[in-house]
């Protein structure tokens, strides 16, 4: 068993080159986003919109 995205060992590839010496400063100080903590929020089926503004959703809006 392989995990994914692992490169399997019959190919024989090498791994990628650690290139992060080559990173300028700011490109090293960056941090991930908080907001990739919600991402997996929008497996949930029926949920699209985190910031939905307080409108409900449009089906259930009557227009006359």
């Amino acid at each position: 068993m392989s995990k994914e995205g692992a490169v399997p060992r019959s190919t024989g590839a090498k791994a990628p080159l650690d290139l992060s010496h080559h990173y300028s400063r700011v490109t090293a100080a960056r941090q991930a986003s908080s907001m990739k903590a919600f991402y997996k929020y929008f497996l949930i089926p029926g949920i699209g919109n985190l910031a939905g503004g307080g409108l409900s959703d449009h089906s259930e809006r009557s227009f006359n």
